[in-house]
Formats: C-alpha cells, sequence, structure tokens
C-alpha cells in the first residue's frame, strides 16, 4: 500500500545552503543547484568530490528557526530498545537495492517489526514488495511512503527519536538537525515524516550526519549517554563542545562523549558508527585494529574501550580492516527487537573474519538471533547496514483489549497561567498511538481538577491545538484536561498540574485557588525548593532569595 505524503504543516525550515555574503554594494547572484543524484547512481556516503566542491562556494549553515527544546521530559531510546519498525530509502543501484529487500526481509520476520521503504515513483512500490517477498519478508508488514530523496543513507537524515512526558504517559517526538551534506530532499525528509507519523519536531541546532552517533538510554530525569566524534564540532564553525554537548542534553536528554575521528584516509565519514555499537545500557561493541597497532584508529578504538569499561560497560571486540581505501567494519550493525544483523564480506581478507565477527556478536548477545547480510557491494561506498536504516521506536501506551491506548501530552495550558475574561487562548498538546488518534476530548474544570464537568471540545481531529475563548466568570481553581482517542475507543488523558486563574488574582494567592493562606506559603515552598520557574517571581531567569523576598512581600500585603 502507498501511503500519501501529507503537506507539512512544519515551520518553513530555515535556509541551509547559502552562498558567502559578497562585498557590501554589489548584488548576490543566486547560489548554484548543489549536484544533482541519479536515480541509480552510486552516491556515497561520503562527499563526492562535487559536492565537496560546491560547499567550497555554498557552504552549510546551522538552523535558524530553532524550536525551542523539548520541556515535560526526555527519554531517549537506544537502538536495542522494543522497535515498532525500520525505515528504509529505496535508493541506488540495484546491488545495493538487494540489500535493501534483504533486510526488510528479515525485519518483518525475525525482527518482528515493520520495514517502511521511501520511494519516489510508484513503480518501485510494486518492486520492492517482490524483491523482499522473493527472499521470504512478511509484505503484509511493509508501509510504503512517497517522498522524493536523494540517496539511500537515511541514518544521516532521517528521524532521531525521543519520548518525551512521564512515565506512563510518553509520546513519540522527532529530533532533526542540518544534514552534513549539499542533499536537499534528503535533508528535509522529516518536515514530511513528522506530520505523515503525527510525531512533534524539534529541531536541533547543529549540522550533522547521524551516523555519527550512538547511545545508551537514560531515564525520565536521569540523562543517557551518548557518544559521537569530535567531526561534530568541525562541522559546526564557531560552536564549542560544550555547545554541542549542552545541545544534545537539552534536546535529547543525552550527556554526550566526544571522541577523536578516524583519518579521513581509513574512514572518509568520520562517525562513530563504523566503530562502536551500543547494545545494552551498559553493553558495547568496538572495533579492534590488531593489524594495525599503534595507528590513530587503534588508539582511538582502544581508548574509547578503556574509558567505557571503566565506566562499567561490558566491552566486546570485533576485528576491523583498512584495505586499498575501504573500511571494513563488524560494528555497523542493525538491531531490531530479537535480530540483530550484521555485515559479512567477499574481500579474501574479511571471509575468515566473516564467522570471528559472528561469534562474538552471539556471544555478546546469547538470546539474539545474529544474521549476516552481503554487503560487499556497498561498503566501498564509506557505509555498511547502519547507514541505510533509522529506527523508530514502539509506542508506550498502555495495553487494552488487543491494543495500546494512546497517550497524550498537554503542553499549554498546563497551569499558572492569569487568562483575561473573553481572551483566545490556545491549547496545545502532542498526542501518539500504535495506529492512529482519531480524535480529541477537551475539558474544563473550574475546582482545581476535582471534576471536569464542562465540555469544550467533542471528539475534534487531532490537530494538536485548540482555541478556547476564556469564560466571563472570573475566579481561581481552573484546568484544562485533553483526552486521546483511538478507533478501538481507548483513551487517555492529561491535565493542567496546577491551577489557573481568569482574572486577576491576589498577589500571594501562588496556587491560584482563590485564597490567601497557609498552603500558597508551602506551595510556593516547594516549587522554590525544586528550582520550578513558576517560582521566579521577579521574572529575572533565576529562582534565588530574592524571589523568596518577593513572595514574603505578596503575602504581608494580603488582597
Amino acid at each position: 500500500m502507498m501511503t500519501p505524503w501529507p503537506v507539512s504543516r512544519l515551520p518553513v525550515r530555515a535556509v541551509l545552503l547559502a552562498a558567502p555574503a559578497l562585498a557590501a554594494g554589489f548584488a548576490s547572484a543566486a547560489p548554484a543547484p548543489p549536484p544533482s543524484f541519479p536515480e541509480r547512481g552510486h552516491t556515497p556516503k561520503a562527499l563526492t568530490p562535487a559536492e565537496a566542491a560546491w560547499l567550497q562556494e555554498n557552504p552549510l549553515l546551522p538552523p535558524a528557526g530553532i524550536t525551542p527544546p523539548p520541556s515535560l521530559g526526555i527519554v531517549c531510546p537506544g537502538e536495542y530498545e522494543p522497535m515498532e519498525g525500520i525505515i528504509f530509502a529505496w535508493e541506488g543501484p540495484t546491488a545495493w537495492l538487494n540489500i535493501v529487500a534483504e533486510m526488510a526481509a528479515r525485519v518483518t520476520t525475525a525482527g518482528n517489526a515493520l520495514a517502511y521503504i521511501v520511494v519516489d515513483a510508484v513503480n518501485e512500490n510494486s518492486a520492492a514488495t517482490s524483491a523482499v517477498q522473493s527472499r521470504g519478508g512478511d509484505t503484509s508488514r511493509l508501509r510504503f511512503v512517497s517522498r522524493t530523496i536523494d540517496t539511500i543513507w537515511i541514518r544521516d537524515y532521517g528521524p532521531r527519536y525521543i519520548y518525551e512526558g512521564p512515565a506512563g504517559n510518553q509520546v513519540r517526538a522527532i529530533v532533526d538537525h542540518t544534514y552534513n551534506r549539499p542533499r536537499p530532499n534528503d535533508d528535509t525528509f522529516n518536515n514530511g515524516w513528522s506530520p505523515f507519523r503525527r510525531h512533534t519536531y524539534y529541531e536541533l541546532p547543529l549540522i550533522h550526519g547521524g551516523g555519527n552517533f550512538h547511545l545508551s538510554s537514560g531515564g525520565i530525569g536521569v540523562a543517557g549517554l551518548g557518544y559521537a566524534t569530535r567531526l561534530i564540532v568541525n562541522e559546526n564553525p564557531g560552536r564549542t563542545e560544550a555547545f554541542v554537548r549542552q545541545a544534545w542534553l537539552d534536546y535529547q536528554g543525552l550527556d554526550v562523549t566526544l571522541t577523536d575521528p578516524f583519518p579521513v584516509a581509513v574512514d572518509s565519514t568520520q562517525h562513530i558508527d563504523m566503530w562502536m555499537q551500543v547494545y545494552a545500557d551498559r553493553g558495547v561493541m568496538i572495533s579492534s585494529w590488531e593489524q594495525n597497532r599503534g595507528s590513530t584508529q587503534d588508539r582511538v578504538c582502544e581508548t574509547a574501550a578503556t574509558n567505557l569499561a571503566s565506566a562499567g560497560y561490558a566491552v566486546t571486540r570485533v576485528p576491523a580492516r583498512s584495505i586499498g581505501g575501504t573500511h571494513y567494519t563488524y560494528t555497523n550493525v542493525v538491531m531490531c527487537n530479537d535480530l540483530v544483523m550484521i555485515p559479512s564480506y567477499t574481500n579474501s581478507t574479511m571471509v575468515p573474519l566473516n564467522a570471528v565477527a559472528r561469534s562474538a556478536w552471539q556471544a555478546a548477545l546469547p538470546g539474539k538471533t545474529i544474521v549476516q547480510i552481503p554487503a560487499q557491494d556497498i561498503v566501498t561506498s564509506a557505509g555498511v547496514l547502519h547507514c541505510i536504516v533509522m529506527h523508530v521506536p514502539r509506542h508506550r501506551g498502555r495495553a487494552e483489549s488487543a491494543g495500546l491506548a494512546p497517550t497524550v501530552l498537554l503542553k499549554e495550558l498546563r497551569g499558572g497561567e492569569v487568562l483575561q475574561p473573553g481572551a483566545q487562548v490556545a491549547i496545545r498538546w502532542i498526542s501518539d498511538d500504535d495506529e492512529s488518534v482519531s480524535s480529541i476530548d477537551v475539558r474544563l474544570s473550574r475546582d482545581g481538577g476535582a471534576t471536569f464537568t464542562q465540555l469544550l471540545a467533542n471528539r475534534v481531529p487531532d490537530t494538536g491545538t485548540f482555541t478556547w475563548t476564556v469564560p466571563q466568570a472570573t475566579g481561581g481553581g481552573v484546568r484544562v484536561m485533553v483526552t486521546a482517542r483511538d478507533g478501538a475507543g481507548r483513551q487517555t488523558s492529561d491535565a493542567s498540574q496546577r491551577n489557573m486563574f481568569i482574572g486577576t488574582p491576589c498577589a500571594a494567592d501562588f496556587n491560584l485557588d482563590e485564597l490567601d493562606d497557609l498552603f500558597d506559603y508551602l506551595d510556593f515552598g516547594a516549587a522554590f525548593n525544586a528550582g520550578d520557574r513558576a517560582a521566579d517571581l521577579d521574572a529575572n531567569g533565576q529562582v534565588d532569595f530574592f524571589d523568596y523576598l518577593e513572595f514574603a512581600d505578596r503575602f504581608g500585603a494580603g488582597c
């Protein structure tokens, strides 16, 4: 089935490819278009000479219209966690498409997951279906999406997922970046994928190639651990390591360690996924360069292995070779539930190592199905299996009657707002489901959330926003609740966590319940001790002693 690609409802993305400014007073010519990408061409993962030349005149710029980061708790899932599906791009020569078909067949059977295949022509739908079916795949688990793309290397430009929200009510969302290649259709892929899946979009303020990244999951309020090479700093001139690490912490909840990259003569991409794979919360596979002791790549891997072992990781080693300019790796693998797909090669030097690599992976993950995928036809283009997929984690809804309930997260109005009678206010939420959210209800409480008796919106479409006209009746204890419902009638709700007030509250009515009493002191103290921005009464961006003095002054003044 071909799934139509919707019109994007995202904000217009900042201009990413721009010619350098000419001297003041001179008219600037439009930049030349980037190199083209033939449909069945061998476009490598690394920059082509034509792309490198183009970038000399038209450098990439980091995003200008950056979205605010997630605000309600972030968990970035590892690739070893439960997966809904794997995304592939149906691009490149026949030999590459054969690899995609073989992997999709495995994902839809042993991987117990969906295979999303991105196609840019209708006839590719049937060709891919036949190819997957001939390899024993379950074609009922294929999902085709129509989108013009440039290359097969979807790891570098596809959607990086997070979960946002508290335990039991987590919503999948996408964190995007500017692709570090002048491949415009690839770079804007997520602008279409986000509304297609109805997963919220956040824009990371970095130029990046997604393969230069691995992670161990954290938890709500507990940072996960990420890993990348310092290529990411080189790709973002003027932005420090501290800026890069903070961006990943803010947008993906990850404390990222940066390592030295390999020399470009060994690995032209300098991506960490070519020599490392995190396979468990505290398990990692790292390349071993026993034939090149003392080399830069050997030093990088040995240092990483030592540091990760000291951090409590189980470290397993697997051989790697650089032969004739090709980086042969057994860490560039794809995990999908109980399936692990690893590359095998026909190069005469590598053939004996195929069995060694399989044994290493099986020893590290004895409960998994290890499958070798012939990858000789693609490894010479600077990438292997991990480079041509992107993971889609499972929806974390509550299990109910042969399905999962939706999840929904109220983003605005979560509480603490002072509203004016008659004003039009946006109630915003994000939602998620294993199938789709069919409708939304919005309700109002005037008793601090004890009951939500007033229906503001009944079974409206899941647009993510509802414009509410604030009633004329003033007072406190106001809260709103959104309820998401799926096609089977399963539903989940999320409500304001604090009261709101319509009109003008007393200065010291911190909890907005229309009373100026001891509970305001207690609630302010709790917010103050937690560093909650609601306690920033002087609005200077900090919760400090001056806010406490401000509250004391307000409380003493009465109503």
